[in-house]
């Protein structure tokens, strides 16, 4: 067993393979690579705002934002997680699912 110290506190966890999504308050979303429990490395970082909770599906990661509501990133390359829709700008230029 071990430990890793984050920017801020963990908010939220989504294990996927050997993968911690770390929902890391105001440092956002942190990947954290755990496929040696030993020694875990964080491998990728995207700066969404204050992350509250995170789900992934199909290599999306959905992030609960406080500021900006839902966080939609590709985490294919979990070294270089991408931004695919910010739901706060969605919704300031009209845009929704509807």
């Amino acid at each position: 067993m071990s430990h890793l110290n984050l920017e801020d506190g963990a908010n939220d966890v989504y294990l996927e393979d050997n993968y911690a999504y770390v929902a890391d308050s105001d440092n956002g979303l942190t990947i954290v690579d755990v496929s040696n429990p030993i020694e875990p490395k964080v491998v990728g970082h995207y700066f969404t705002g204050w992350a509250e909770s995170v789900y992934i599906k199909d290599n999306y990661a959905y992030a609960a934002n406080y500021l900006n509501g839902l966080v939609i990133l590709d985490v294919s390359n979990s070294e270089n997680p991408t931004l695919v829709a910010d739901m706060l700008w969605l919704s300031l230029y009209g845009i929704s699912g509807n």
